[in-house]
């Protein structure tokens, strides 16, 4: 694999999850995606490998990112614990769901999601300054965001952040 272009991505992809919060995936994903064509994944487990392979990434760097946030005072534990439970169950069952998802569908969802996030950062944050939903709700967001990041390979920042 070409270990530059990796190592790039992967600067890229921390810089600009660090500065936008939108989370390394969008990069990572398609990136990988180039990287394992030319070496010959097969295509029709290519954009899942991708995924999968970007998913593991993000477990190894959320940790000193969500370490460096907490230092800074930047965390809202308490919507952590409220989130949490509906994120892992909601990317429980994108996994099961991307598992049944045929690869044209899950690159086709990702280049929409892609445009979907390009749109709402060139459109500037929705309702800033509203007030935060009950816990039922935040819950039912969570699990939402938790299934859209398990199908396209992202940590949910793109989504949680702007909410």
């Amino acid at each position: 694999m070409p270990l530059l272009t990796l190592l790039a991505a992967g600067a890229g992809a921390g810089t600009v999850a660090g500065l936008l919060g939108i989370g390394g995936g969008v990069i990572i994903v398609p990136v990988l995606a180039l990287v394992f064509a030319s070496e010959g994944v097969d295509p029709t487990v290519l954009i899942k490998v991708a995924i999968g392979t970007s998913l593991a990434t993000i477990v190894v760097t959320a940790i000193p990112s969500i370490w460096t946030h907490h230092r800074r005072g930047a965390v809202r534990w308490s919507l952590v614990r409220t989130m949490a439970p509906g994120v892992v169950i909601g990317s429980l069952g994108g996994a099961a769901l991307a598992h049944s998802i045929p690869a044209d569908w899950l690159t086709t969802g990702f280049v929409v999601f892609l445009f979907a996030v390009a749109a709402q950062m060139a459109l500037g944050p929705p309702g800033a300054g509203r007030s935060l939903p009950g816990p039922g709700a935040l819950r039912g967001v969570a699990a939402g965001v938790g299934v859209i990041s398990a199908l396209m390979g992202i940590g949910g920042g793109a989504l949680h952040v702007p909410y």
